[in-house]
Order: structure tokens, then C-alpha cells, then sequence
């Protein structure tokens, strides 16, 4: 009887062992998956970049004098079959690249390149949020109020307000900046009250 119980104990021992090892593995195995994704879709984004650029030299035919305008287009238009692959990768280049066409007042180029890298960022996290929904749903609604489409923007400055409200890992300034922006809105608007109000909370 001793000798089962010893065998018996060592067979558990060996099993529990066993079941570690095989959990340890699995884990080891999806992080070299994961680093290997994350090569691959690191290089992804290095060889778009690499060819927008090349593309836009005289050698390729390009133009002899591009601007930064010509390279934003030219990025926008190869990014969605360039990282078709990587949706994150694609959805946080198309939504630097509207970032950059808006800050420089190029809204036509900004304004359906923002709203594919929205549209992308909703579709990855469902009912999630994260910092990325909050940046494009705030950058939406300041490119409707720069185009003077003031109607069309507050629901995106409401939006941004809720959201902020909602991501934990923001912290009350967060918050504080989108009331902000959507107070200063009203008051674009004449709705001052509306834009007291935001400045109270």
C-alpha cells in the first residue's frame, strides 16, 4: 500500500510538472508569435513609408519638387493596401496622416482619411475605448468646427467628452480638455450658456 501511494504521488507530481511545462510552452509560443507579428508588421510600416517616398522621386517618375501636400496624398492613397494585414498599423497611420493634412489646413485630404482611421479604430475594439478613439474623435470634431460645419461637430465633441469620461488610464485633465473643447465650441456657436456650463464641471 505504501509503495501505491508513493507511486500514486509521484505520478501527480509528475502530471502537475507536466501540465507547467505545457502551459510555460504555450505561453512561450504566443509571445514569439506575437514579437514575430510585431516584426512583420514593423516592417510593413517601414517599407510603406520607404516606397511612398521613393515613389515621389524623379527617378520613379515622380515629380522634381514635392511637397509635403503631395506626400500626404500619396501616403493616404497606398496605405489601405500596403497594410491591409496590420488594421492597428493602418488605423494609427491614416490617423497621423489626417492629423498632419488638418494641421497643415489641407481638410478635403484630412477629413475621408480621418474617417476610415475612425471607422478602422471602431471596428477593432467594438464598445471598447482607448487613447486612439478619443485622439480621432476629438480630431473629427475640430475638422468640422475649422470648416465652419459646426452642426456636424458637436456630436463628435459630445462624443469625445463621453469617451474621455470612460477610459480609465485617462486622468481628469483628460477629461477637463474635451469639456474645453466642447465649451469653446458653444461659444463659437453663441451658445453661451451651454458653454458656462461645460467650464463648471
Amino acid at each position: 500500500r505504501r509503495n501505491r501511494v508513493a507511486v500514486t504521488g509521484v505520478a501527480a507530481a509528475l502530471i502537475a510538472i507536466a501540465a507547467t511545462v505545457s502551459a510555460c510552452t504555450v505561453q512561450l509560443r504566443r509571445e514569439r508569435d506575437r514579437a514575430a507579428f510585431e516584426a512583420r508588421k514593423a516592417a510593413a510600416v517601414a517599407k510603406y513609408f520607404q516606397e511612398v517616398i521613393v515613389e515621389s522621386t524623379p527617378e520613379s517618375g515622380g515629380t522634381r519638387v514635392v511637397t509635403v501636400s503631395d506626400l500626404l496624398k500619396s501616403a493616404s492613397e497606398h496605405a489601405e493596401a500596403a497594410l491591409k494585414e496590420f488594421p492597428e498599423a493602418l488605423a494609427q497611420v491614416l490617423g497621423d496622416l489626417a492629423f498632419a493634412a488638418r494641421t497643415r489646413g489641407d481638410y478635403a485630404l484630412a477629413e475621408p482619411v480621418l474617417r476610415r482611421a475612425l471607422e478602422l479604430k471602431r471596428s477593432q475594439i467594438g464598445d471598447g475605448v482607448d487613447d486612439q478613439l478619443v485622439q480621432y474623435t476629438s480630431n473629427t470634431a475640430t475638422l468640422f468646427a475649422s470648416t465652419g460645419r459646426y452642426d456636424e461637430a458637436e456630436p463628435y465633441f459630445l462624443e469625445a467628452v463621453r469617451l474621455s469620461r470612460r477610459y480609465p488610464q485617462f486622468n481628469g485633465n483628460a477629461v477637463a480638455y474635451a469639456l474645453n473643447n466642447l465649451a469653446k465650441h458653444y461659444t463659437r456657436m453663441g451658445r453661451y450658456e451651454q458653454a458656462a456650463e461645460q467650464l463648471a464641471e
